[in-house]
């Protein structure tokens, strides 16, 4: 009984399967990749990457990061398809950690 739950409620967020009618089909009914994701390392902690960073290249989903405690910056570049006129756009970003969602130097999302 257990695993035959477990299994419908992975299907229920599965992004493969049934992914037309389940709950993140309903929530996120369109996607579209991000343009590039650029990383800066940062030698000071909190410091806004205009102040102090070392860009450290383009980087890709499934990169990790480190060591921790670090901080990290990402640049993600996007463009938003005609498609989308008229809908909420939202960005799903998982670090995996805290993290703060900023838009040019103002933060608009506090720690995960």
């Amino acid at each position: 009984f257990k695993r035959a739950t477990l299994e419908r409620a992975e299907k229920f967020i599965s992004d493969t399967y049934f992914a037309d009618v389940n709950l993140r089909g309903r929530v996120y009914p369109d996607k579209e990749a991000v343009a590039s994701i650029h990383h800066y390392g940062n030698a000071k902690r909190f410091q806004l990457p205009a102040e102090a960073v070392e860009s450290r290249g383009e980087v890709k989903i499934g990169d990790s990061f480190g060591p921790t405690w670090a901080t990290h910056w990402f640049r993600v570049t996007a463009v938003i398809p005609e498609r989308f006129a008229g809908k909420e756009v939202r960005l799903r970003w998982n670090s995996g950690c805290e993290a703060m969602v900023g838009r040019r130097d103002m933060s608009t999302s506090g720690v995960q």
